[in-house]
C-alpha cells in the first residue's frame, strides 16, 4: 500500500507519483546524492592519512558523518516511496 499525502504533498498525491512528476526515477540519480557519495570518497581517503592515534576518535566520527550523508537521502526515498 502507497503512503499517501506525506510532508510537503498535496492531500492524496502519492511520493512516487510527484517524483514522476518532476522527473525523479531513483534518489541515484539526484545530484546531491552523487556529491554526497563523492565526498564521502574523499572523506575516506583523507582519513587514511590521519595519524593511528586518531582512528577511533576523529577518523571514526568523520567517516560516520560523511557517510549519513548519502544515506539519509536513500532512506527518505525508501519511506516515500512505500
Amino acid at each position: 500500500m502507497k503512503k499517501e499525502g506525506g510532508r510537503g504533498q498535496g492531500p492524496g498525491v502519492s511520493a512516487e507519483r510527484q517524483n514522476r512528476a518532476v522527473g525523479i526515477e531513483s534518489y541515484r540519480k539526484l545530484k546531491v546524492w552523487s556529491n554526497g557519495i563523492e565526498l564521502s570518497r574523499r572523506v575516506y581517503l583523507l582519513t587514511g592519512q590521519f595519524p593511528l592515534r586518531e582512528i577511533y576518535g576523529l577518523t571514526s566520527q568523520m567517516r560516520r558523518a560523511v557517510t549519513s550523508i548519502p544515506a539519509n537521502i536513500a532512506e527518505g526515498n525508501a519511506r516515500d516511496n512505500t
